[in-house]
């Protein structure tokens, strides 16, 4: 294994900065890298509030936060909610 590839340092700023672009995952050379690339893709606290918050505002057009909530809002949520892995009954 390289020393490159046992930096958690560098590696939770890579997961970090790939998050900001839009990723929902990366490559992981070892096994070490696992459990940091998993929790760093993870919803946050925060997320699966506003998550759950949006789903509970109905189906319809909504106002959540003071802001427009509409199907693809919607869908967000749900993704955030579904990364979770937990049954859609406990999300």
């Amino acid at each position: 294994m390289t020393r490159a590839s046992r930096d958690a340092t560098a590696l939770a700023a890579d997961v970090a900065h790939a998050g900001r672009l839009g990723f929902t995952g990366k490559l992981c050379v070892h096994p070490r890298q696992l459990q940091e690339v998993a929790a760093g893709f993870a919803p946050t606290e925060d997320e699966l509030r506003w998550a759950r918050t949006v789903l509970a505002a109905g189906d319809s057009v909504s106002v959540v936060e003071g802001r427009m909530v509409d199907r693809r809002v919607q869908e967000r949520a749900r993704r955030i909610l579904a990364a979770t892995g937990a049954p859609e009954a406990e999300r």
